[in-house]
């Protein structure tokens, strides 16, 4: 992220900015970046299209990541043990709607967003899943790693299926649960049930992963990329059966 905020010309202060993370709006149009500045604890929105910047909003702890919300409405953030929502629409309380704080003194490395649900994880190891519809703690899935997770992916295809990944070699694949059967017809589940725990499933890397990122596919799968320190690189079809 440091690299893309060196080559893009935007305006900055004398000050020697720190990017800790930076997120495209979305993939189908990347024309505003989010990034956070963990010296100066603030987010700063660029306008690609203008290379300029268009606001900065200012978090009460160091940040360690960032996300857009749901249709880029808002600008979700982790600062030390508080998941920050922003709304970049709103002039007043420096753009700042919620702060969610999972559990107290956990620091938060993580986060994501499908639909109408966030997940944030972070030291202690548990990921914990929100409703942005009324912002409240809808399911905790505890400990699916080791250590720290470091990031969180979740699938393309919609189904909320999340892989963890660990700050060692560890990256393990919640199964889900789409919906319960009533006779023959499929009923779409709630938040709750489409988070099945499976602590069984994931993948192991020769060594500590360095990055892990999901890429889409026409064929109704998930294709996970992974790269280890040792320079080990993993590409996985269908990652979400393993």
């Amino acid at each position: 992220s440091m690299s893309l905020c060196s080559e893009l010309k935007m305006e900055c202060d004398s000050v020697v900015r720190s990017w800790q993370s930076a997120i495209f709006e979305s993939k189908m149009n990347p024309n505003r970046l989010a990034c956070a500045n963990e010296e100066e604890r603030v987010v700063s929105l660029f306008d690609i299209t203008k290379e300029s910047r268009e606001r900065d909003m200012r978090t009460s702890f160091w940040p360690t990541c960032v996300a857009w919300g749901e249709e880029s409405k808002c600008v979700l953030v982790t600062a030390q043990d508080t998941l920050h929502v922003f709304d970049p629409r709103n002039k007043s309380k420096n753009g700042l709607i919620h702060q969610l704080r999972p559990f107290r003194g956990d620091n938060l490395f993580s986060v994501a967003q499908s639909g109408n649900t966030v997940m944030t994880a972070g030291r202690r190891g548990s990921v914990y899943v929100y409703d942005t519809r009324k912002f409240s703690l809808n399911y905790r899935w505890n400990a699916p790693v080791k250590y720290s997770v470091q990031s969180l992916l979740v699938s393309p295809r919609g189904d909320l299926t999340t892989y963890a990944v660990g700050t060692d070699y560890e990256l393990m694949c919640s199964g889900v649960n789409v919906g319960r059967v009533k006779g023959k017809k499929k009923v779409p589940g709630t938040h709750r049930s489409k988070l099945r725990l499976n602590h069984s499933t994931g993948l192991r890397g020769a060594s500590r992963w360095l990055g892990a990122s999901l890429i889409p596919s026409s064929k109704d799968e998930d294709i996970l990329l992974c790269l280890c320190e040792k320079g080990e690189f993993y590409c996985a079809r269908g990652a979400e059966k393993m």
